[in-house]
């Protein structure tokens, strides 16, 4: 299977990354199940207090479609204005940061925002997040 989409751009930026040959290599189809897997358990374990139900609808959605190898892997979610955007970007950001530390792949993000209110309200969350991980604006 020749990678495509999001994962090919993924391989690509991964396999160019400084450090890249010690770490182990993912195929876009193992890359896909880790996504998917890490996903899958974290709505197992997520608690339903901590979000809105539409949020976790949406985690459910994006998930079944990573889920299916048929389905073209980029997705997008449309959620209104303070509709917790940042919230499922950061739940599942962990669940794949999670699952990439156990697997010895230590995933690269880069997150592109348009307002300064959005990056800080982001960089906040990744800081409350990921206390382990270097975030820089």
């Amino acid at each position: 299977m020749q990678p495509h989409g999001i994962f090919a751009r993924l391989l690509q930026q991964y396999r160019s990354t400084a450090g890249a040959r010690q770490r182990p290599e993912l195929d876009p189809s193992e890359m896909r199940e880790l996504i998917a897997s890490a996903w899958r358990q974290s709505l197992n374990t997520i608690n339903p207090d901590a979000y809105r139900i539409h949020q976790i609808d949406a985690m459910r959605a994006i998930t079944d479609h990573i889920s299916d190898p048929e389905n073209d892997p980029s997705a997008l979610t449309v959620i209104p204005t303070a509709g917790g955007k940042t919230r499922i970007f950061l739940a599942q950001t962990d669940a794949i940061w999670q699952a990439g530390k156990a697997a010895g792949v230590m995933p690269n993000v880069i997150v592109l925002l348009p307002t300064r209110q959005l990056i800080t309200q982001t960089l906040e969350g990744f800081k409350d997040h990921f206390n382990e991980v270097e975030v820089g604006a």
